[in-house]
């Protein structure tokens, strides 16, 4: 997942935020993540932070981003489950003639 700050941050739209496996849970609503660094990889206001310091101590909890960035944060609920697909008309036809050896096999 795409870290919320290092989205908020990166100044190059070629740049591709970092991604990441850790989440605040206290941010976090239900099903939507709000995904946040942990390692030291920002520089803000002349101190070196995690993205969960940046978030938590200075955006307080995304509630006071700065205009500058001038974006909202989004916080998505993952997609859905794939579920299991059809069978094609070969597949069924493959599956009936199988079907078919077998009874006369007997």
């Amino acid at each position: 997942r795409s870290c919320k700050v290092c989205a908020l941050l990166r100044t190059d739209r070629k740049n591709k935020s970092f991604a990441t496996t850790y989440f605040c849970e206290r941010c976090s609503i239900d099903d939507a993540k709000c995904w946040l660094c942990n390692k030291i990889r920002r520089q803000y206001k002349g101190t070196a932070k995690t993205c969960f310091e940046i978030w938590h101590d200075d955006f307080q909890a995304g509630q006071v981003i700065p205009s500058t960035l001038g974006k909202r944060v989004v916080m998505r609920r993952p997609g859905q489950e794939a579920e299991v697909r059809k069978k094609t008309r070969r597949e069924l036809q493959l599956l009936g003639g199988e079907a078919d050896a077998d009874d006369e096999a007997e």
